[in-house]
């Protein structure tokens, strides 16, 4: 799996900046792959990191400020980290078996399997809030016969003071840093489907 720099992810995200990626590691919003072993040993990311630091700088800058912003930025990432678990063993198991079924073994289990992450089952989260509480939606369009463009102005009407709703587009979003930090490779012939590099 592929780790990177601040300085490195700063490099391919336009309008992330090094000292907001440290900041979010530093409040324990964010866990590095690698935490630095002192002097000259930077912290390094993973795409999952990245991800989430994409959803934190998101959520962070359309809540308001309060004592409470941090702890609602946390939820969100529990929520998205939780489904990312339960997919992720979910494909992993279907991987094992339609290999297996197929009568392939694997001679080494690094060139049977590599880490792979697969992003949350849904494309969207909902998030409503206000003074006092905080509700988040996950929205799959294939079980949603709305549209994002109904969703949004939906969201926008009939709502009390201090009221605030926020789609967060996490397909989309999971899709534009493959695009920027997945590397698509083989490494064992024998596998008949390329593996990605993280």
């Amino acid at each position: 799996m592929k780790l990177y720099s601040a300085g490195q992810i700063v490099e391919k995200l336009n309008g992330v900046t090094t000292r907001q990626i440290l900041d979010l590691a530093e409040k324990g919003l964010i866990k590095p792959a690698r935490e630095t072993t002192g002097q000259g040993s930077p912290r390094l990311y993973d795409f999952q990191n990245i991800f989430e630091i994409c959803i934190c700088l998101a959520l962070r800058a359309k809540f308001p400020r309060s004592g409470k912003t941090l702890s609602n930025i946390y939820l969100i990432l529990s929520i998205i980290r939780k489904e990312m678990e339960i997919v992720q063993k979910s494909e992993t198991e279907k991987e094992f078996d339609r290999h297996f079924g197929k009568g392939i073994r694997p001679t080494m289990g690094v060139d049977f399997y590599e880490p792979y992450l697969f992003p949350p089952s849904f494309d969207l989260l909902r998030i409503a809030y206000d003074d006092d509480d905080i509700t988040v939606l996950p929205i799959s369009f294939s079980r949603q016969s709305e549209s994002l463009e109904l969703i949004l102005s939906k969201s926008k009407k009939n709502k009390p003071k201090h009221f605030c709703t926020y789609i967060l587009e996490v397909s989309e979003l999971w899709q534009y840093l493959m695009g920027h930090f997945v590397e698509i490779r083989v490494i064992n012939k024998h596998l008949e489907t390329p593996n990605v590099e993280y």
